[in-house]
């Protein structure tokens, strides 16, 4: 059951990046340049912005979503709590956003990060800001460190978190050294094939 949870958090996390509005689906090749460049709803947020690398989540075999990673740093260099980065995630299946966000809290959580004092205020933000998905969602986040995230769907705004701790230990899902997933984020900082 805790394992089917914080695969379910990593869903969240690309959920709970959260933001509202359902936009005409855009394709791959429409939303990224060919060469890896960021795609072109966030060239401005992140104008130098490369794709470092991708990887699919995988949980007993089953596809539960892609992910791709952008950011102005090369791998060796890039810190995820202190760099703007975008972080965005395919879903292959529907899920319930509250679910996302509960699964997000047990991921946050396996890293050692928030309080209990911490936890309701968090709780309330996550699952406020992660929406259901559906096959072919795309949830994008974009980190501003020191500040927060703002959370896409489909390419269009849908929510902010103004809590820059909640934020980093939410990207931390994926790309902190203590996350559930090391393969994965492996292949997102581009370290692994």
């Amino acid at each position: 059951m805790k394992n089917t949870r914080r695969m379910l958090g990593q869903w969240a996390l690309s959920l709970s990046l959260a933001l509202t509005a359902i936009a005409l689906p855009v394709s791959n090749a429409q939303a990224q340049g060919a060469d890896g460049s960021v795609p072109a709803a966030f060239a401005t947020q992140l104008p130098q912005g490369r794709k470092l690398g991708e990887g699919t989540m995988r949980w007993f075999g089953l596809k539960l979503y892609d992910a791709q990673l952008w950011t102005e740093k090369p791998a060796a260099q890039f810190n995820h709590r202190n760099d703007k980065h975008l972080l965005e995630l395919r879903y292959d299946k529907a899920f319930d956003g509250v679910k996302i966000a509960e699964a997000s809290r047990e991921q946050i959580e396996g890293q050692g990060v928030g309080n209990a004092q911490l936890w309701p205020v968090w709780q309330k933000k996550l699952t406020d800001m992660i929406p259901d998905v559906q096959k072919d969602t795309r949830l994008t986040a974009l980190y501003l460190p020191g500040k927060g995230l703002q959370l896409y769907r489909d390419g269009q705004p849908h929510a902010e978190l103004n809590d820059p701790e909640l934020a980093a230990a939410f990207m931390g899902i994926w790309l902190d050294t203590r996350t559930s997933e090391p393969k994965l984020r492996e292949r997102l900082l581009g370290l692994r094939k």
